[in-house]
């Protein structure tokens, strides 16, 4: 059992029946950090889904990081990024994600690894929900 089968199994136990979608799983650390800062007050499926795979499907190239970090500087704001990459017109939250990406530029040089995802990964199982006071980005 996966450990993604393991965690539908508590849920459907908790809430009822609970269906994996498994062609839905981002490899690129970019696009789980764009699906986790999208995702925050936002229907799942009818919004997050769609704008993650619009993304990677126009952006296959972004595939660390600090490459989404150079895309979104190549926009006049984060906002216009947002806008024009994300199809999603919300300067607040486009913030969130630009604060979101630049601390795990910096906290990923600090973890074990041989690359970014590496050291994300490391950071992930490191991190505990209570440090998101320390990540000092609003949102």
């Amino acid at each position: 059992m996966t450990e993604t089968e393991r965690i539908a199994a508590v849920l459907t136990q908790r809430y009822g029946h609970v269906q994996t979608d498994t062609e839905y799983v981002q490899p690129a650390a970019p696009l789980k950090v764009i699906d986790c800062v999208l995702s925050l007050n936002r229907h799942y499926d009818r919004f997050v889904v769609p704008r993650v795979k619009q993304f990677a499907a126009n952006r296959p190239d972004v595939r660390e990081v600090g490459h989404l970090r150079e895309l979104i500087t190549q926009y006049p704001t984060p906002l216009d990024f947002s806008i024009a990459e994300l199809n999603y017109n919300d300067a607040p939250r486009a913030e969130t994600l630009l604060g979101v990406i630049d601390y795990l530029i910096d906290i990923q040089l600090e973890m074990e690894g041989r690359d970014e995802a590496e050291r994300l990964a490391y950071w992930a199982k490191w991190a505990r929900p209570g440090d998101y006071f320390s990540v000092g980005v609003r949102g």
